[in-house]
């Protein structure tokens, strides 16, 4: 375990922001996570449909608020092709997932994260073979070890309509949620990302749609800048300024 590190991006919200509605925002969420069943969110992986929709953010908030009610909580970074993990909380170049699939090092490349309780995996190196090494029996193995350390344990996924990295950690942890930009995302591409899952036989626990305005509040919105849904239902399309992006 490597100590923690300096914080360094002003996206972790729940962190540099507390106050902030978004911050709010990623409490109610860590609200309606705790109504389900600890089975559902002992793992889990937050991806997109596409870039840029604040999947990665997201992620290490809700990582971060959730260890903030006392629970111990492992926030993997498994985007082995754009990482954002170790930016946001100031890692610095360290040995991580692809590393350890890879079978360099072992779970002395997790880190604590700064916030009591969360401790990250970053994703390492950039590998040559992303899917490959996410398809490893390695993952399997060291899933069932964390979960039994862990209360959650949360993967950050690249988009799902543009590799199938996030449709095989999906699978492995059997459940997921699904990032959304207000005024981004395309209805059509939620629409075949949640198909994709379906088909995977992966639980959708929800949807979480990100980069709302104040105007936007007739819409249902927490706070002011994420709102979280059923995933049956696509996102609104309101008009939003922009924000976090991961």
């Amino acid at each position: 375990m490597v100590n923690a590190p300096a914080f360094g991006s002003p996206d972790l919200f729940v962190v540099k922001a507390p106050r902030s509605g978004t911050a709010e925002a990623f409490r109610s969420l860590r609200t309606s996570l705790q109504f389900l069943p600890a089975e559902k969110t002992r793992a889990f992986a937050v991806t997109s449909a596409a870039p840029d929709e604040g999947k990665s953010v997201c992620a290490a908030n809700l990582a971060a608020v959730l260890a903030m009610t006392g629970r111990r909580v492992l926030l993997v970074d498994a985007d082995l092709r754009q990482p954002r993990q170790a930016d946001l909380f100031g890692l610095g170049k360290v040995q991580g997932l692809s590393q350890f699939l890879a079978g360099a090092c072992g779970d002395e490349a997790i880190q604590e994260s700064g916030v009591e309780g969360l401790d990250v995996l970053a994703s390492g190196a950039v590998p040559p073979n992303p899917a490959e090494l996410l398809e490893r029996p390695g993952l399997a193995a060291a899933l069932a070890r964390w979960t039994a350390s862990y209360d959650h344990v949360i993967f950050d996924t690249p988009p799902l309509l543009v590799v199938t990295d996030p449709l095989v950690v999906a699978r492995r942890t059997g459940h997921v949620i699904v990032v959304a930009r207000a005024a981004a995302t395309r209805d059509k591409s939620l629409q075949r990302a949640v198909a994709l899952l379906r088909e995977g036989g992966v639980d959708i626990l929800g949807t979480v749609l990100n980069d709302l305005s104040a105007a936007d509040r007739e819409y249902g919105v927490y706070g002011d800048g994420y709102y979280q849904g059923d995933a049956d239902h696509g996102p609104k399309d309101p008009q939003a300024p922009g924000g976090p992006q991961a």
